[in-house]
């Protein structure tokens, strides 16, 4: 059964393709009823039978589209699953090191490379997305591990914004899958 938003999101959808299909598809074929009904006018049939075929026909075509959609979106989420096992790696790398300067650096270019290639990717798909997964939000608490001064572990909080945006994009993920977030 349909919940009232789903309900208002398929007759939106439906109704984008009726008003498309009515002033394409409906126009045409009146104009060409008009022509071979030109001595006596279009019958009132013909209208009903347009106004039915327009009423059948967008369900089908708002369903094509959420379905092309879930298919670009199920790509896309095992495309970013990918990337972010990818991102997981560079930041346990990162962890595994951060005390030392020179590693740091290195840790800190390959993490940052992989974090553009995400945003990137997203970003093509949509730039909410991409602002979701790259924005630092305000009130991310630094896990406190990583802040204890014997941990050695040089700009802690700057290790952490990553880690949160790994959190993000598995947010992200879960939502271009349809699943329900935890």
């Amino acid at each position: 059964m349909l919940t009232g938003a789903e309900f208002r999101a398929l007759f939106a959808a439906m109704s984008n393709h009726v008003y498309v299909l009515a002033t394409s598809l409906g126009g045409l074929l009146i104009t060409l009823a008009s022509f071979v009904y030109r001595e006596k006018g279009v019958p009132a049939w013909i209208g009903v039978i347009v106004g039915l075929l327009l009423f059948v026909w967008s369900p089908v075509l708002a369903w094509r589209d959420e379905y092309r959609a879930r298919l670009r979106d199920t790509g896309l989420a095992v495309e970013l699953a990918t990337m972010r096992d990818d991102y997981y790696s560079r930041m346990n790398d990162w962890w595994t090191i951060c005390e030392f300067e020179d590693k740091w650096k290195e840790a800190f270019d390959a993490a940052e490379a992989t974090r553009k290639r995400i945003y990137d990717r997203l970003a093509a798909r949509s730039a909410v997305l991409a602002d979701e997964f790259n924005t630092q939000r305000a009130d991310e608490r630094l896990p406190e591990a990583i802040m204890l001064k014997s941990s050695g572990c040089l700009r802690p909080g700057v290790i952490s914004v990553y880690w949160h945006r790994l959190d993000r994009l598995g947010n992200i993920i879960q939502r271009l899958r349809r699943q329900p977030e935890t």
